[in-house]
Parts: structure tokens; sequence; C-alpha cells
């Protein structure tokens, strides 16, 4: 009956040890991903930053198209 006993005993301790190593890789891993998701993030706002001009410029272009197609329609209705 001991022997069993310390077989178990054994089994478990193992198991234990298995299942600390299995939470220390988890624990690495997460660590990694939470690591990459806030660099990520970071330039995800970088870039929305870097954007903002570029969406001014965008509609100041369009709105300059707009009046320049405007002129020409309106030069070329003159001209009927």
């Amino acid at each position: 009956k001991e022997e069993k006993w310390a077989r178990d005993r054994k089994t478990f301790t193992d198991e234990i040890a298995h299942l600390r190593v299995e939470a220390a890789t988890h624990k690495d891993q997460l660590a990694s991903l939470l690591k990459e998701k806030n660099k990520a993030v970071s330039q995800r706002d970088s870039l929305s930053k870097d954007n903002a001009p570029f969406e001014e410029l965008v509609e100041v272009l369009q709105m300059e198209v707009r009046a320049r197609y405007d002129s020409g329609f309106q030069f070329a209705i003159e001209q009927l």
C-alpha cells in the first residue's frame, strides 16, 4: 500500500511540475503577446497622427478640384 502511495505521490508531483512549466510558458506567451499588442497600438496611434495632415490635404485638394470644375463649367456656359 505504501508503494502505491509513493507511486501516486510521484505521479502527482510530476504532474504538478509539468503544470508549473506549462503555466510559466503560458505566462511568457501572454507577456509577449501583450508587448506586441501595445507596440501595435502605439504604431496605430502614431500613424493616425501622421495621417491627419494628409486627410486635411485631401479635403483642400477636393475643394480646389470642385472649385475648378465649377469655374470651368461656368466658363463653358458663358461661352454658349
